[in-house]
């Protein structure tokens, strides 16, 4: 068995491959694929959790990865530092103990150079330990750096348990509000087909782990329907569901989104509002600046000026998050509607969330997760939601340039 490895410094669209033998990576390895549309199969009979922040979601997935027997797939767009390390370590013990692992990451490591930093050293552990690994193969544009980035989030365990969200795993997030959910049952089974795939895109010298490797996926009588959405490479069903939600909601609507930028999810919101549903939609007001210094420069709040700017003038309740140093960025990527379906992944509203970047997210319909959520939701917007300033000319030119740049 063999598995990709990059050579440290080398964050290109296409990074330097070598395997633990001697021989060459065949070409089509890395050939970028479309990720396929898949009808998206509404499973029955799941339990799922919300689990919110760091402090509650790292213990969930470290016991998550403890108590595999069978197999763990792990696909995560940022995956490093202290907390990345120490679950490496639990990914290496569980090989040693027999565990069938595939661990899935974004073949940039983050993008941005200071999480590299923190991603590469726990990347080369688990390659040095012999864990298989491989780089996510989107396809790459020079001009759009966003394209083909693996934004996933996820992890399966015997092929019965998971968890999905937007919470990525490094000591920098570990302030982020973050939501992850926990699910139990038929939607576990389908996180690890969709896994599969992505792997068998990325790789085809390393097979993915055989279908009902794991445990019988258990089915729970009075548990929950859940279907997973994707997108990626311009292709999945995650735009769809979002679009169909917005435009059948009758009494309410509630979002929570780190980013918020595509134009129609905006003109549902818009429309929706209009036609008296109870519309709310919190943002997070920060611009990643201790990350980009680039961004620094610009005005604050770049990630959202566009949309606020569109949702005041259209009166529709916005507000933006009070971050502080418990809470420091509004991370969530999640909508709840009418208190009944919940949409909630690693996806932003954006072009890119809808389009280009690999992205999970799942719909939940009813159970007391949506619940949950919409609690934590009216929570947040009344003791930590601000009625936003309307930006200003020189913050929507940032913001344009923002989404054609990145």
């Amino acid at each position: 068995m063999w598995w990709a490895q990059p050579q440290r410094g080398d964050y290109g669209g296409r990074p330097l491959i070598k395997t633990t033998r001697s021989r060459k990576f065949s070409a089509d390895a890395l050939e970028p694929r479309r990720r396929p549309v898949m009808a998206p199969a509404c499973t029955k009979g799941n339990w799922v959790r919300a689990l919110f922040d760091s402090r509650d979601i790292f213990p969930a997935l470290r016991q998550a990865l403890a108590s595999a027997d069978r197999t763990i797939r792990l696909d995560f767009y940022i995956f490093g530092g202290r907390q990345g390390q120490e679950l490496a370590e639990l990914l290496v013990r569980q090989v040693r103990a027999g565990v069938a692992v595939r661990v899935m990451l974004d073949r940039n490591l983050g993008t941005i150079p200071q999480v590299r930093q923190v991603t590469l050293p726990v990347l080369n552990y688990l390659l040095a330990e012999g864990v298989p690994v491989v780089l996510s193969s989107g396809r790459y544009s020079l001009l759009s750096p966003a394209r083909g980035v693996d934004h996933n989030k996820y992890v399966v365990v015997d092929g019965a348990r998971a968890l999905v969200g937007g919470a990525n795993i490094a000591d920098l997030y570990e302030t982020f509000h973050d939501l992850m959910l926990q699910v139990e049952g038929p939607a576990a089974r389908e996180l690890a087909r969709q896994f599969d795939r992505d792997w068998r895109r990325a790789c085809r010298t390393v097979p993915p782990l055989a279908e009902g490797d794991g445990r019988v996926a258990p089915v729970y009588p009075d548990g929950v329907a859940v279907r997973v959405l994707t997108a990626g490479d311009g292709q999945g069903t995650l735009r769809q569901a979002v679009l169909a939600a917005l435009a059948a909601a009758r009494q309410s609507i509630y979002v929570s989104m780190l980013e918020l930028g595509h134009a129609e999810a905006i003109n549902g919101l818009v429309a929706a509002w209009r036609r008296g549903v109870d519309v709310r939609v919190l943002l997070d007001p920060g611009d990643f600046a201790d990350l980009v210094p680039v961004v620094r420069w610009a005005p604050r709040g770049i990630l959202n000026a566009h949309t606020v700017r569109q949702l005041v003038e259209a009166a529709v309740p916005v507000r933006l998050f009070k971050v502080d140093q418990q809470l420091s960025t509004l991370h969530t990527k999640l909508a709840v509607f009418d208190s009944r379906r919940l949409l909630a992944g690693s996806s932003n509203w954006t072009s890119k969330g809808f389009g280009y970047m690999l992205e999970t997210n799942v719909e939940v319909r009813g159970g007391e997760a949506v619940a949950q959520v919409e609690r934590r939701f009216l929570q947040d917007w009344q003791q930590r939601g601000e009625v936003p300033e309307l930006p200003g000319l020189l913050s929507r030119g940032a913001n344009w340039l923002y989404r054609r740049l990145l």
